[in-house]
This record gives structure tokens, C-alpha cells and sequence, in this order.
């Protein structure tokens, strides 16, 4: 058999289903759009229903002297095929699946890079300022794909904290960093942050079947200590003062009779006297 006259084309993450009787096997042009590890496989028709016994082979020429793959079962106990190979880019590979039993064909064929993306640091940690700022980045790094190259601009960040904003660059082809700018509004350690995930559209990575979302890390702030200093005993008040010098309460016999409160742009928010 050859495949010389083959004008059927199998897409990057676009499934194909197939429905042929017997006698028919029916055979794709596959063009790699960059080098890397493509993966083949096999699905039920239409995504859904029992699994369909195939295998699949993959020839570099259309002669089908070169065979670069070849796969019957997944595994014991699964009929479908799948198989992983690399390629390179711009070349035309020629694939082939068919039934392992005397049957036709009913199966859902697909090639994809299965990307995902893992952060560098589970944890960003708030700036030595003590303001909200963020002088620490996040690197996004992929794996089984590649970045658009404008990806930059379609990148959503879940989960930040108010007053922050994020800034994106992608770096190359498998990395972006993330930049938080701004300050957050409340930034004690209670106000802590986990489950921040990045999500990168699917139409952004070269390989993607869905959206790709990175694993997931926090955002830790400090505590703004207070520092007490001591008047003349002889008048017995006392006033606080937090780490930035602001005054935030005083104290006559050590109960509290003034305090003041503060948002994170340095502003009094509040004033409370107690009687």
C-alpha cells in the first residue's frame, strides 16, 4: 500500500472522527508545526461511548518504508491506541489507523502536546517596604508546548489581591514572568492569598486542547509592628507608633485612650477615642 496519493490532513489539536466500513483504512498528512513530541491517539467516536480496538503507524515518506511509530493497545486493558513521537518541524509525516479486528473503523483520531504550566515559587512574599508592594516575580514555565507570540496580552491571573495589578512578559517560547504592581490594600499576614492559578488561553499555546492553568501558589504579607515608647513617668502616657512612625494610639495607666487607623496609602482612615 502507499500512501503517495494521501490528501486527507490531520490538524494540530483538531479531532477527526472516522466511520468507515470494513475494507477501508484510512490514512492523514500530518505536518509538524514545530520540533517537538506529538501525541497520537485514539478515542471513542465522537468523544463519548465503548472504545473502538485500533492501532495506529506513522512513516515519514509516502512510501511507508520509514516507520516512526506504531501502536495496537494502550494497555491490557485498553483497546485504544496512542503513541508519542517526535517530529521535525515543517516535515510531513503520514498517519495510518485502522481496526485490529476484521471490522471497519469508528474512532476519533487526534494529535495534541498536552501542555501544562508549573510556577517556579509556591510562594511570593510581600516587599522589605512593608507597603503592599511586590518586589518578588513569578515565573511560568511550560511543558509540552509553546507560547504564542502574543501571548502576553491574553494571560488572566486569578485570586489578586486588591490594589495589586499584573504585569506579563513572556521571556520565550516555554516562559513567561509574572509582575505584580501596585499595592495591596490590606496586607497583614492575615490577609495571606492561596490558590493563585495563571490561566493561558488555549488559542495561546501552540498544542493546547483547552485553556492551560498553571499549578497553583500564594501570596504572603508581613505584620506592621507597633513600637512603644515610654513618656516621663511622672506624667504615666504612653504613645505607639507603627513601623512607618505613624502614631497609633495613646495610653494614660496603660489603658487606650486614642487610636488611629490607617489605610495602606498612609491615610487616617479612623479615629477612636475611648472614654
Amino acid at each position: 500500500m502507499s500512501l503517495s496519493k494521501i490528501t486527507a490532513v490531520l490538524n494540530l489539536t483538531s479531532p477527526i472522527d472516522i466511520s468507515l466500513p470494513m475494507g477501508e483504512a484510512p490514512a492523514y498528512r500530518f505536518t509538524a508545526p514545530v520540533a517537538w513530541t506529538y501525541r497520537f491517539y485514539t478515542e471513542p467516536y465522537g468523544g463519548f461511548g465503548a472504545p473502538f480496538d485500533t492501532f495506529l503507524a506513522i512513516f515519514s515518506d509516502e512510501q511507508m518504508a520509514n516507520m516512526v511509530g506504531f501502536n495496537d493497545d494502550v494497555a491490557l486493558d485498553n483497546l485504544l491506541s496512542e503513541m508519542k513521537v517526535t517530529m521535525t518541524q515543517g516535515q510531513t509525516y503520514f498517519v495510518y489507523v485502522s481496526s485490529a479486528e476484521q471490522a471497519g473503523v469508528h474512532t476519533r483520531l487526534t494529535v495534541s502536546m498536552d501542555p501544562s504550566a508549573t510556577v517556579a515559587s509556591s510562594l511570593l512574599h510581600e516587599s522589605s517596604a512593608n507597603d503592599g508592594s511586590m518586589t518578588e516575580k513569578q515565573i511560568i514555565i511550560l511543558s509540552n508546548g509553546v507560547f504564542a507570540s502574543d501571548v502576553a496580552n491574553s494571560v488572566t491571573v486569578q485570586t489578586l489581591p486588591a490594589g495589586q495589578q499584573m504585569v506579563i512578559t513572556r521571556n520565550s517560547n516555554t516562559q513567561l514572568t509574572l509582575q505584580l504592581t501596585g499595592k495591596a490594600v490590606e496586607h497583614e499576614s492575615k490577609h495571606r492569598i492561596e490558590g493563585i492559578t495563571v490561566t493561558i488561553p488555549k488559542g495561546k499555546v501552540v498544542g493546547a486542547l483547552s485553556n492551560v492553568v498553571s499549578s497553583p501558589f500564594g501570596i504572603a504579607f508581613t505584620d506592621t509592628e507597633a513600637i512603644v515608647r515610654d513618656v516621663p513617668q511622672d506624667l504615666n502616657v504612653a504613645a505607639g507608633h507603627n513601623a512607618k512612625g505613624q502614631l497609633v494610639q495613646t495610653k494614660q495607666n496603660g489603658m487606650v485612650l486614642t487610636e488611629w487607623i490607617y489605610n495602606g496609602n498612609g491615610n487616617v482612615i479612623q479615629k477612636i477615642v475611648h472614654e
